[in-house]
């Protein structure tokens, strides 16, 4: 028998640590999974000069899909664009695809 021993006891094999200390180890940083939504707008017609969309990508959880208030900065430069913001939605006042970033329009 190699490899495990019990020197306390309780049964359960001491096992050795893996990770030798001050080795560099990796840490995953894990985020909330995204829902998202598909806005279509009825009637509206693809406008290949302009590169307009009849559908647009918001949250699930979007604050507000039809207001661009409702959106941070990043997502009203795309809504701008091409109408799509591209989930760069609030949620709850804070844009989960750029969690750094303020509500921009809560300024004063």
């Amino acid at each position: 028998m190699g490899g495990a021993q019990s020197d306390d006891g309780s049964g359960r094999p001491e096992q050795s640590n893996p990770v030798e200390p001050g080795a560099l180890t990796q840490i995953r940083v894990v985020r909330p999974r995204l829902r998202w939504r598909a806005v279509i707008h009825p009637g509206d017609k693809l406008d290949p000069a302009r590169g307009l969309q009849a559908v647009a990508w918001h949250l699930a959880d979007c604050d507000d899909p039809s207001r661009s208030e409702a959106h941070c900065d990043m997502g009203r430069h795309l809504l701008a664009g091409d109408g799509n913001p591209d989930g760069h939605c609030h949620v709850g006042g804070v844009c989960p695809r750029c969690p750094d970033t303020p509500r921009s329009d809560r300024r004063g």
